[in-house]
């Protein structure tokens, strides 16, 4: 074998390698690739591993072509004398798969690691797998490595780093402003590719041992030529990324995290992430076809500000798409009110869909309020108002309420008695609140409706606020009976081991995940990946945001039943969806489409 290439370059294997850390919650990963003198580190994710850790174990799983697992180092023979087990945090546990190309010769390995006390999620293999194959395809596309007689060992690439001139674009605020207008206007004459925007926030207590020319310096080394940073303010960081492939947001999270760690080694060693994350994408889809470059920024901002709140080097994604009209609080407050005080508030159930059968298996409820003109409000307007104002704990009590009855009596209609499952959302307003268990254990009771058919649904962020007592209020409300769902998971970029640690019953693949699954690029490879380990790990799995056939399908290809989005049915009031169900719950192939969106009016 020899190599072809520096795959340092490459932000998709770059984005693997992120994904693979991330997703199993290791604290390192680790992308070698096959050489003459044996596997070489060309990848890594996390602080850099000693020199030769895991060779003998990469070699092993080279030599079997098999993924293999190790528990506990300490303990397993072929980790004796392993340089894993040196250093202030040495590796505990380690999982490794083998990059195998179209005829099954191993091209490298794919591990990831941790030295923290709790062990990887066992087994990880098939999500692993999942990963190492995406990786295998990217490194045959890519000719790194090709089946050739060398003389000599290849150079080594510097895996994370390039210090190589010409550097990335250093601008002012105007410069970035007008970087990214050039770069969405290109975006919408058919250029290749997808825009983002990161804002990384250091936090404030960070010792300030470098000058921040000195910093500077350090984030080009890791940007391409073509990227654009501007230092906004003393303790943040914008950078603009154009011409990103498919998976955008998980590709440009690849780049936060380099960016991340370099920030970490060079300004408190050792220690904690030093910064915050937020990050907004513009796609070639139509819904992006509006978004200038000041709302692109405004969204990364907010994003950055959200991740900067749960602090702890968190990452946050944009989910919007299309601008919003500015709201006024105060009359957001005012509608909320009034709706609350006359029982007006509207709720509107989106079916949740087998897709090999297309039956109607549950709904989510879905909030909404009616202005004055008439058009529905959606919750991102209003959810937050109610957070401040104190109302959400009333907003969500009447909502369960008329979701609990109404799906109870669809229940007892339906005409085979099968399990009929209701999500309702739940803030962290709800969850930092007081009574919430006692308010569902009552919705339940006048209802009728069997607490296992309840599932109440969690953002990633009430996961990610620890010590406000969230974990013993979850461990309640699952203890009512009811069903935990982690939602929109991936858009705080949390990793599955907070399934672990969580009682958690199930997850909603977010809808970002969805949007390229049927490109063939390593969105669909993650969806996969994900599967696999929430299968293993005993959670059940609900995808978010279907729109096309070729998504569905490509998800029962990996594995996921269970799905939710416009393809299939679009939110709608009580009775249209009724109509779905009763008396034939079967759902036609065409029903996304006549189902009009939110059928009594506008969503703005």
């Amino acid at each position: 074998m020899t190599v072809r290439a520096d795959p340092a370059v490459d932000p998709e294997l770059l984005g693997l390698v992120d994904v693979a850390r991330r997703l199993y919650g290791a604290t390192h990963a680790h992308l070698d690739l096959v050489g003459p003198a044996g596997p070489w580190r060309a990848v890594t994710s996390g602080p850099q591993l000693p020199e030769g850790a895991a060779r003998a174990l990469a070699e092993e799983v080279l030599k079997s072509g098999a993924p293999i697992a190790v528990a506990d180092t300490s303990a397993d023979a072929r980790c004796s004398g392993d340089p894993l087990r040196s250093g202030r945090a040495p590796v505990r546990s380690w999982a490794g798969a083998p990059l195998l190309d179209a005829a099954d010769r191993a091209l490298g390995v794919l591990a990831v690691c941790t030295s923290r006390p709790d062990p990887l999620p066992q087994p990880p293999l098939d999500g692993l797998a999942t990963l190492a194959r995406a990786a295998a395809a990217r490194v045959e596309r890519l000719d790194l490595v090709t089946v050739a007689p060398a003389p000599a060992p290849p150079k080594r690439p510097t895996p994370r780093r390039r210090t190589t001139d010409p550097r990335p674009t250093l601008a002012d605020r105007g410069g970035l402003v007008a970087a990214t207008r050039s770069a969405l206007e290109q975006l919408r004459r058919g250029g290749s590719g997808s825009v983002a925007v990161l804002v990384l926030r250091v936090h404030p207590d960070t010792p300030r041992s470098l000058a921040s020319a000195e910093v500077t310096r350090l984030l080009q080394a890791e940007l391409r030529p073509s990227d654009v940073l501007c230092r906004t303010r003393p303790d943040a960081y914008v950078v603009l990324l154009d011409e990103l492939p498919a998976g955008a947001p998980y590709v440009a999270l690849g780049v936060a995290d380099r960016l991340s760690q370099a920030l970490t080694a060079a300004l408190q060693p050792g220690g904690p992430p030093v910064a915050s994350t937020g990050l907004a994408c513009c796609t070639p889809s139509a819904d992006d076809a509006r978004v200038d470059a000041e709302l692109l920024m405004a969204r990364a901002e907010q994003s950055a500000s959200i991740a900067h709140r749960l602090g702890g080097g968190r990452f946050h994604i944009h989910r919007a798409t299309g601008p919003r009209p500015p709201a006024d609080d105060g009359q957001i407050e005012q509608l909320l009110r009034a709706s609350l005080d006359e029982g007006s508030v509207v709720v509107h159930y989106q079916p949740v869909v087998d897709l090999a059968t297309r039956v109607i298996v549950g709904v989510e409820a879905l909030v909404r309020l009616r202005g004055a003109d008439g058009v529905l409000v959606a919750p991102d307007r209003f959810i937050a108002v109610a957070e401040r104002s104190g109302l959400v704990g009333a907003l969500g009590e009447q909502v369960r309420q008329e979701a609990m009855e109404t799906v109870a009596a669809w229940k007892r209609a339906l005409p085979d008695g099968r399990h009929f499952g209701l999500g309702v959302n739940l803030s962290v307003g709800e969850l930092a609140g007081r009574g919430l268990v006692q308010s569902v254990q009552q919705s339940l009771r006048t209802s009728g409706l069997e607490p296992s058919a309840l599932n109440l649904e969690i953002t990633e962020s009430a996961f990610m606020e620890e010590g406000r007592g969230h974990e013993r209020v979850l461990s309640e409300l699952r203890e009512t009976g009811a069903r935990l769902y982690l939602d929109d998971f991936g858009t705080g970029f949390s990793s599955l081991s907070y399934l672990r640690r969580f009682p958690v019953d199930g997850l909603k693949i977010d809808r970002t995940f969805v949007a390229d699954l049927a490109s063939g690029t390593h969105s669909g490879t993650l969806t996969a990946a994900i599967v696999h380990l929430a299968r293993e790990l005993g959670v059940g799995v609900v995808a978010e945001g279907v729109e096309t056939e070729e998504q569905a399908q490509a998800l029962l290809d990996h594995g996921c039943r269970l799905a939710q989005g416009y393809l299939l049915a679009r939110p709608a009031p009580a009775e249209v969806v009724q109509a779905l169900l009763l008396p034939a719950p079967r759902l036609p192939r065409d029903a996304g489409a006549r189902n009009a969106p939110e059928a009594a009016g506008r969503v703005d």
